[in-house]
């Protein structure tokens, strides 16, 4: 997860959320049904993505875990010696977790991901709190973040669309 260079493109194989999905059903304000779609996520495992990587030549990867988008960026971006830029509109979000970050309904895991983050990062005068939430979301088996040259950016997307990924966001560079 140490080998980024500047210009590459970071993409995104997994909606996130599952952290505050599954905060919500445990605080009874979702339902079983209102969470499948993040059960799915969860089950989906993350070896069609790592293929389609590899076929690619992706220069870093890491997972998305415990640590939030924002954590395991972070990690990337100190072992590569670079800093990185996230496009909001771009980052995929499941249904219902971007109302429960908005009604505070926020895992412990998360709230000490946002603090750690805080100090890492500088957030644009757009980007709402519960969109801070979702960056640092404590995902159960999320998806990979892949740093990929620009050049084989076609070649990573078609790859991961061969993979039938749950996400192929380009999310920042």
């Amino acid at each position: 997860n140490a080998a980024g260079r500047a210009g590459d493109f970071l993409v995104l194989t997994k909606p996130l959320g599952t952290g505050l999905l599954t905060t919500a059903l445990k605080r009874d304000r979702l339902t079983e049904a209102d969470i499948t779609p993040a059960i799915g996520v969860m089950r989906t495992l993350n070896a069609g993505a790592a293929r389609a990587a590899r076929a690619a030549g992706v220069r870093a990867a890491t997972d998305v875990t415990g640590f939030g988008l924002l954590g395991h960026l972070g990690n990337m971006l100190a072992g590569s010696n670079l800093a990185a830029e996230l496009w909001m509109e771009n980052l995929p979000v499941l249904e219902h977790a971007r109302q429960m970050a908005d009604e505070g309904l926020v895992p412990g895991g998360t709230a000490r991901n946002v603090a750690a983050a805080s100090a890492l990062t500088t957030f644009g005068a757009d980007v709402t709190p519960a969109e801070r939430i979702l960056l640092a979301d404590a995902q159960t088996s999320g998806g990979l973040l892949l740093a990929v040259n620009p050049e084989r950016l076609g070649d990573l997307l078609a790859a991961l669309e061969a993979e039938r990924t749950l996400a192929r966001a380009v999310v920042g560079r």
